[in-house]
């Protein structure tokens, strides 16, 4: 089963909370916010470029926008 996390405006997961998550969940992650009205949806396969990514978008827009964190695992079925 997925992992998703809300963080509200002003809020955020710490590093080592986002790594756990990855940790067990690792195919596939991605981050939403919005802002100027639209929804940003942003998918990665890689944690080192997905938390990049992330700090630099929580650091510009987390005090506006609540933040969806997403980390996927394979299901069959």
């Amino acid at each position: 089963m997925c992992i998703i996390s809300v963080e509200p405006k002003g809020l955020r997961n710490t590093k080592a909370d986002l790594e756990r998550m990855e940790q067990c969940n690792q195919d596939g992650m991605g981050f939403a916010f919005s802002t100027g009205g639209k929804v940003i949806i942003k998918k990665y396969r890689d944690f080192d470029k997905f938390y990049a990514n992330y700090s630099r978008c929580k650091n510009l827009y987390g005090r506006t926008s609540a933040f969806m964190v997403h980390f996927r695992i394979t299901t069959h079925g």
